[in-house]
């Protein structure tokens, strides 16, 4: 049996379908699927179809839900896409190499979904990962049928012009009047999608600390070989905090950058992750309020019914959170965390005793009912707020405090903070990153403290003279800062005062 050019083409293509979808951009897929959202029922389904689409765009959303397995959901969409390219075979009656034309729809489809990089985070467009594919296999079955009957009709023939025309006058008419903006309309954002390796980081660091998988978080970063964004390095020092490690967060790299993306796509931590990352910190009401502010910005998803959940639980209303876990219990792979919500309201020991009240507990102080404007910046929200408590009401708080007045450079705050360390813990040696920070600002003119009292460790103390004079020396041969920093790296870039000084690049967004 002799194997045609067109089934080696659709082989070809479903191979590597499957190499771009589920094995290079699962998390990708199932980010797709997060920031969508479907709801059995009548009242969702009489919503969606009031969209520009339809039933299609019902339709859509119904199919998103299974990008929820990455591999379930790209085998529908490659099965939708090998389906449209069989039917254009037949409609233009393609053969040889020109069989190969027909693949180009599919392809595109492919690309397009692959194209949206960050604008995944506020695509409007219900369903948009299947939304493109259903229209355009509606338009070639349509003309698929519509060739048909001409045919039963005796008005197509072998050897009849109409053959060929017909059918493309068909498809094109069709998908100029259903396909009118079903493609994304941005700017194309491919490279990041497919090369852009830290955007696939900050996918899956994000996933895992949703579920509180605090060392996968720290796994994936270390996994990184380029210089993390700002959004990674926020991510990891979540996960350094919940796991009792925050004063590591110097020893590993604190250095963000601003991510690759378009000059047209403003990114916003508010978007990409505020309201996990403010539920992370035990800011309860910010979590809630960017939830429920990007559901009216950008529609409805899993991801902010689940922190709309979560906040109201902690906030005791009870009400408003049965409202969000029934949307969830209708739902057909959320039910289960939707049940498990509801048996904490049910039963307070089980919500107490809970992994998740255990971890965000600690970090709610006084100003647990406070709600300020962060103007879409969080990370920056948090920095300041963070560094301009006055007093620490947990142990995880006092290191949180320090720590982050390390982060923003805050010299008046940590030395005060630093000083009611000590007082506090007498007895107990000084971690290395507190020593580093008060050896560095304790030594400044304008301390407001003196840091004679303090017992050092030598090791600390003595690597920092050996900073100070290695920095002096190579300051006097003239060298610029970043030849400096680089230089001095190998031997103190895991201290904070090589981040103090030759990290200048801090940028908020």
């Amino acid at each position: 049996m002799r194997i045609r050019l067109e089934h080696i083409s659709a082989f070809a293509f479903i191979a590597v379908a499957y190499l771009l979808l589920p094995a290079m951009n699962a998390d990708y897929l199932y980010t797709i699927q997060d920031n969508s959202v479907f709801i059995n029922g009548h009242t969702f389904m009489q919503d969606t179809v009031a969209h520009n689409g339809g039933w299609i765009a019902w339709a859509a959303c119904y199919l998103t839900q299974f990008l929820y397995h990455p591999w379930l959901g790209s085998t529908l969409l490659i099965a939708l896409w090998v389906t449209i390219y069989l039917l254009l075979l037949r409609l233009f009656s393609l053969k040889g190499r020109w069989t190969l034309l027909a693949l180009i729809p599919p392809v595109l489809l492919m690309l397009n979904l692959l194209d949206y990089g960050y604008w995944i985070y506020c695509a409007k467009t219900p369903g948009f990962a299947f939304q493109p594919t259903l229209f355009v296999l509606l338009v070639v079955a349509a003309s698929c049928l519509c060739r048909e009957a001409l045919r039963l009709l005796h008005l197509l023939s072998p050897n009849n012009i109409l053959t060929s025309i017909v059918p493309l006058t068909l498809f094109t008419l069709l998908l100029a009047l259903t396909g009118n903006g079903r493609f994304n309309n941005h700017q194309s954002e491919l490279f990041i999608t497919l090369g852009d390796r830290n955007f696939r980081h900050e996918l899956k660091m994000y996933r895992a600390l949703d579920n509180f998988e605090f060392e996968e978080v720290l796994r994936e970063m270390e996994s990184s070989t380029e210089a993390p964004t700002n959004l990674m390095v926020l991510y990891k020092n979540i996960a350094l905090m919940h796991t009792g490690r925050i004063t590591d967060m110097f020893r590993t790299n604190n250095c963000g950058v601003h991510p690759l993306t378009g000059d047209t796509l403003q990114l916003h931590t508010s978007l990409l992750g505020g309201p996990l990352i403010y539920y992370q910190f035990g800011q309860i009401n910010n979590a809630y309020r960017w939830a429920m502010e990007n559901s009216v910005m950008y529609g409805q998803s899993f991801r902010n019914l689940k922190l709309l959940t979560r906040c109201a639980i902690f906030n005791q209303d009870f009400d408003v959170a049965k409202k969000y876990i029934a949307l969830l219990k209708a739902s057909l792979y959320y039910r289960d965390w939707a049940k498990e919500r509801e048996a904490w309201m049910q039963n307070s020991t089980r919500f107490i005793q809970s992994k998740e009240f255990q971890t965000i507990a600690p970090l709610l102080n006084d100003d647990i009912n406070m709600l300020d404007n962060d103007e879409g910046l969080c990370e920056k929200y948090l920095l300041d707020h963070f560094s301009d408590l006055r007093y620490a009401t947990t142990p995880l708080l006092e290191d949180v405090i320090l720590c982050l007045s390390l982060w923003t450079e805050d010299a008046y705050s940590f030395c005060i903070h630093f000083y009611d360390y000590v007082q506090r813990h007498p007895n107990q040696p000084i971690p290395t990153l507190y020593q580093e920070g008060a050896l560095l600002y304790g030594n400044a003119e304008a301390s407001p403290i003196t840091i004679d009292r303090f017992k050092f460790d030598t090791t600390v103390s003595d690597k920092y003279n050996r900073f100070a004079e290695d920095y002096n020396q190579l300051t006097q041969q003239g060298l610029e800062t970043a030849e400096i920093g680089k230089r001095m790296k190998p031997l103190y870039g895991d201290t904070y005062w090589w981040y103090y000084y030759f990290y200048t690049d801090f940028t908020i967004y």
